[in-house]
């Protein structure tokens, strides 16, 4: 007796994507939310020609920094194929009953995994600075120019 069984597994055609892979199967992605990593506040950074010690003060600028990102995880063209092929053979008679029983097995199997992965990561800083103040002299407006 000889059995051959194919063996195809993939995807369903139905999940398959063509975008951003041909045939791409998502695993696992952030939802297209985006993870917000910003943070605000004060860096510091050294007077030019000034020795750094305690004394001497750091200048301070307002920081803002917006990070976000998002990500997926795709399996691209993955699948399973190959084949078993079963075979056996078994002697018996009606007085002896069974003398013999043999079984073999065969097979092939080709697995293709590829995985592909998209992030999309977004950082915009903002930093503000006083660069100089002027004044007129002689030029005033109350509680506005002085």
């Amino acid at each position: 007796m000889k059995l051959d069984i194919p063996i195809d597994v993939h995807a369903p055609s139905d999940k398959l994507k063509q975008e951003p892979w041909p045939n791409s199967f998502l695993i696992v992605d952030s939802n297209g939310q985006k993870r917000d990593l910003s943070e605000r506040g004060l860096s510091k950074r050294e007077i030019p020609g000034k020795a750094l010690s305690r004394d001497v003060p750091l200048e301070r600028d307002l920081v803002e920094r917006q990070v976000s990102g998002s990500w997926a995880v795709y399996c691209v063209d993955c699948h399973a194929k190959g084949h078993l092929n079963i075979a056996g053979k078994a002697e018996w008679n009606a007085a002896e009953g069974l003398k013999t029983l043999e079984a073999s097995m065969k097979g092939g199997l080709e697995v293709q995994v590829a995985i592909g992965l998209v992030a999309e990561v977004e950082l915009k800083k903002t930093m503000e600075q006083e660069i100089a103040r002027l004044t007129i002299p002689g030029f005033a407006i109350p509680k506005i120019i002085e």
